[in-house]
């Protein structure tokens, strides 16, 4: 297991990105147990319902990605809740994986790299930087999974990806972005 990829904080980013998304002005807002977008969420699409979000902090900002009820990818910035979401593009079938490398790691860009699993079933990335600049477009890195993927970058800048294989089981790919290294059953 990768144990340098280990995100201690990642509980607290999922419940950060949950009060995000349901307090927000401008994203679902909580009406009893059921969530109902409010009108200023109509320009972007929410976030596809039962699908876990992702969360990566760059320096003293947080991002949280989602699949939209579009299977296209939105990324937030957590910290400037009337920014509007980016839209990445892409086809996912459940939630994005999110890393981000320590600023500075890389020169004064902050690379972040958004990860997913594609309608065949592949996992896809694409890169951009910091703040919410996506560049390029969406490359396969391949495989077959059955689940969404997540995502995390240690200090020295070693990405870790994670999703369920075809034989039920967690599979990754790990090393210093883009040459991660091929897939391994942990």
């Amino acid at each position: 297991m990768c144990l340098t990829c280990r995100s201690a904080p990642a509980l607290v980013l999922i419940r950060l990105i949950y009060l995000f998304l349901v307090r927000v002005p401008g994203w679902p807002a909580q009406q009893g147990h059921m969530l109902a977008a409010s009108p200023a969420a109509a320009a972007t699409p929410g976030p596809q319902p039962g699908v876990t979000p992702s969360a990566a902090r760059a320096g003293s900002t947080v991002y949280a990605a989602y699949t939209g009820t579009d299977q296209h990818v939105y990324l937030r910035d957590v910290t400037r809740p009337a920014q509007p979401a980016a839209g990445l593009g892409g086809r996912l079938i459940g939630g994005p994986g999110l890393a981000a490398a320590p600023p500075g790691l890389l020169g004064a860009a902050e690379p972040l790299t958004v990860f997913g699993r594609g309608t065949d079933n592949a996992l896809w990335y694409r890169q951009g930087h910091l703040p919410l600049a996506p560049e390029g477009p969406w490359r396969s890195l391949g495989g077959r999974l059955t689940s969404g993927v997540t995502a995390t970058s240690e200090d020295r800048g070693k990405t870790c990806v994670f999703a369920l294989g075809t034989d039920n089981h967690i599979w990754m790919r790990s090393g210093f972005f883009p040459a991660l290294a091929p897939w391994t059953r942990l």
